[in-house]
């Protein structure tokens, strides 16, 4: 009897240990691991390295709010008009949804100018410049099936920069350097 119940808690426990590996991480735990890829990218010094995420985390937890109250709460974005065909739209409605997005993406726009500032305090503008590449590699390997697809974190096996930076690092060229074409 005692195994019985021993097997159960056993197995039990090893199906909570595999949906735990399944289970996507949350958004904060995401942009921890995106800001400490980034710090070692930059090989940033510990107390550099502290101030960046706290400005990173920052950063998004803005750009979240921002895409919270998009459509969902005030349906400032369209959302309802983005669900229906733009041939099935109203003019009006087409007009409202293309100045949302001008809306959207200013707010943005100002967002990046607020955190260029933020990080000009403590971070060259080399620096500031690559942190920049490398959110952009992060979100075509997200968006490419990359590591995050993959459940694995920024920096561990599994994570590929931008397959594109081959050809700009002259891999996959002919002997006279012509890009080879497929």
């Amino acid at each position: 009897m005692a195994s019985v119940a021993t097997l159960l808690c056993i197995a039990s426990g090893a199906q909570e240990k595999g949906s735990q590996r399944e289970k996507k991480p949350g958004r904060e735990e995401l942009a921890v691991r995106q800001a400490e890829h980034i710090c070692a990218e930059l090989a940033l010094d510990d107390k550099t390295c502290a101030r960046f995420k706290e400005v990173y985390q920052a950063l998004q937890k803005e750009v979240w709010e921002l895409h919270g109250k998009c459509g969902k709460t005030s349906g400032n974005c369209g959302e309802e008009a983005c669900r229906k065909n733009r041939a099935q739209m109203t003019e009006d409605e087409v007009r409202k949804e293309l100045e949302n997005s001008f809306d959207r993406s200013q707010k943005m726009l100002d967002l990046r100018k607020k955190y260029y500032n933020e990080y000009s305090k403590f971070l060259t503008y080399k620096q500031i410049a690559r942190v920049y590449e490398i959110e952009k590699e992060m979100m075509c390997a997200r968006g490419k099936g990359g590591a995050s697809r993959k459940g694995e974190a920024f920096g561990k096996p599994g994570f590929q920069k931008n397959p594109g930076d081959q050809r700009r690092n002259g891999a996959g060229n002919k002997a006279d350097g012509r890009p080879n074409r497929q």
